[in-house]
């Protein structure tokens, strides 16, 4: 199908940049794309597939996120419409420009349209991009007045005056425990918020207003540390001792100058102890099960057998693993498996019973469960793995590794990539095969192809070396089955090892037909020689009948 340049007119822009002043309302990611599409010059009428992609450039080198696909679309006089999605973190502020590619309904790969067309702002989203009095924003980032903001994210002191909270617009819910009392004076001793007092048998409450009094029963008052009344106690523990004699109450600690086993003490210039960095002079041995906190959460440790923890809740401190390295936080934090080495915050978090995995990077193998000698590096793995390698994600867009161009080996096979992205061999042994038979003419095929020369575009081969080969597109025409397609059904490249195959059968074909042709020459060359002695003999006795028709006149 041959496409015309596209005229494309934007109508409307992405519904989250555009904001009614009316009032604030919920908005979507999509947005609404317009455009006309010519057929050899002509408007388009019909149905065609639509595939939209944003480009990170103009030249379509790089794209964000994945396509959006629009089948079955029915265009009357070139014009049609499409409802984009590209996510919530899309349109970030950055440069976009939109690809569209186009084909018959459902018939062979898409036809990219050029130019691509860049992706303007809309009036309101610059409005409210750095708005400094955003009225109906849905999220002021640093708005300096958000008059009816959903989300506020900086609001500078006064900014939320009694105009902007209505009545009961707070609630318990949204205001930290601890932090207000509304009343007093409401029900018989019950406060606001949930705060209940109670009194008991020694102590009485009595709510006047804004003021709770709170008295003891018979209002005695504590005139001895020999004879304390409501059943009051005073116990030390292993490091404040208590004392009581007469009037006076004495605690003390059990810290002491000498040194005492098992204990760490800070003792400032004075003599006093303190909390604070305690500095080692030496070394510092802790028992099997020794745990380093960083606040409440284990910060070092080697729980289970032989393993070695460091970072925020890394590893977990029930689980009976052995061997297991993880560094970083929450890295191989539920583990139960062995011989797991994760580093990175929540490398390997998801890991269950799985083995001998290895995990680097920022949730790098989080989705390893239960699988065994895998290994990710910046790719979060996918549950259920075994034995699988997989490097970089979604964002990785090219792979350089050393060592390998200019290393010949000799006994060698090649390597091939999947549409996937997963990296192999291609056998060729029987036993991997079945349904096996002649090619014979299948290989004709061949006789429809078009090879050409060609140059790739300067985003590819910036040298521009003439190339020798065919275009998939053409191909595809000849025999669907020798091309490749990607994840999304478009046209990428040819199966030249399947072509280099046919090839080959031609020319055993044509081998063939060359030996049998000798055979049939060497035939006639054997005839050719028989008759030849044959017309020596006629003419020999040719000779023989003249000289005696001579000599007998």
């Amino acid at each position: 199908m041959k496409m015309a340049r596209i005229q494309l007119i934007l109508f409307a822009t992405s519904a989250a940049l555009c904001l009614s002043m009316n009032g604030v309302r919920a908005q979507g990611t999509a947005f609404t794309y317009q455009g006309r599409l010519n057929v050899s010059g002509a408007p388009a009428s019909g149905t065609y597939d639509f595939r939209y992609r944003l480009a990170l450039d103009p030249y379509g080198n790089n794209y964000f996120g994945s396509s959006v696909l629009a089948s079955g679309q029915v265009i009357s006089n070139g014009l049609f419409t499409a409802s984009l999605d590209f996510g919530a973190s899309a349109f970030n502020g950055g440069s976009y420009w939109l690809e569209v590619d186009v084909r018959t309904n459902g018939a062979g790969g898409y036809t990219a349209l050029s130019p691509l067309q860049p992706v303007t702002p809309a009036p309101y989203a610059m409005f409210s991009g750095n708005s400094s009095n955003a009225v109906n924003a849905a999220t002021a980032a640093t708005a300096a007045t958000a008059t009816y903001a959903t989300t506020a994210g900086t609001v500078g002191a006064n900014g939320v005056n009694n105009v902007a909270i209505l009545n009961n617009a707070v609630t318990s819910g949204k205001i930290g425990g601890g932090q207000v009392v509304k009343s007093l004076t409401v029900g018989a001793n019950t406060l606001y918020d949930n705060v209940t007092l109670a009194q008991g048998n020694n102590v009485t409450l009595t709510p006047n207003g804004q003021t709770v009094t709170i008295a003891a029963a018979g209002g005695q008052a504590v005139t001895s540390l020999n004879g304390l009344q409501g059943a009051v106690t005073l116990a030390g523990n292993s490091d404040v001792t208590v004392s009581a004699s007469a009037n006076t109450l004495t605690l003390g600690t059990t810290a002491v100058s000498a040194n005492t086993a098992s204990t760490i003490v800070k003792r400032d210039a004075n003599g006093g102890f303190s909390a604070g960095t305690v500095t080692l002079g030496g070394n510092l041995n802790l028992p099997s099960s020794g745990i380093i906190y960083l606040g409440s959460s284990p910060f070092l440790h080697a729980s289970g057998s032989w393993n070695f923890f460091g970072g925020f809740g890394a590893g977990s401190l029930t689980a009976p693993g052995n061997d297991n390295v993880g560094i970083g936080g929450s890295a191989l934090s539920q583990s139960t498996g062995n011989a797991n080495t994760a580093i990175g915050y929540l490398a390997m978090s998801g890991n269950n019973t799985g083995n001998a995995n290895i995990a680097l990077g920022v949730s790098a193998g989080s989705q390893l469960t239960t699988g065994n000698r895998n290994i990710c590096i910046g790719n979060p793995g996918v549950a259920g793995d075994t034995g699988t390698i997989r490097i970089g994600d979604q964002n990785t867009y090219s792979a350089v590794i050393a060592g390998i161009y200019g290393n010949n080996i000799a006994n060698a096979i090649p390597v091939y990539i999947s549409p996937a992205g997963s990296l192999g061999t291609s056998a060729s042994s029987a036993k991997f095969k079945e349904d096996i038979e002649s090619m014979s003419n299948a290989s004709e095929v061949l006789y429809g192809l078009k090879p050409v020369t060609f140059r790739y575009k300067p985003s590819i081969d910036p040298q521009g070396m003439r190339q020798f080969g065919l275009v998939a597109e053409d191909v595809d025409k000849v025999d669907p089955q020798l091309v490749v397609r990607d994840k999304e059904h478009g046209i990428y490249t040819v199966r030249y090892q399947a072509v280099d195959a046919m090839l080959l059968n031609e020319f055993i074909k044509e081998h063939r037909k060359g030996l049998v042709q000798d055979a049939e020459i060497q035939a006639l060359k054997a005839k050719t020689a028989e008759l030849d002695e044959v017309k020596e003999r006629l003419s020999a006795l040719e000779g023989i009948l003249k000289a005696k028709n001579s000599s007998n006149p």
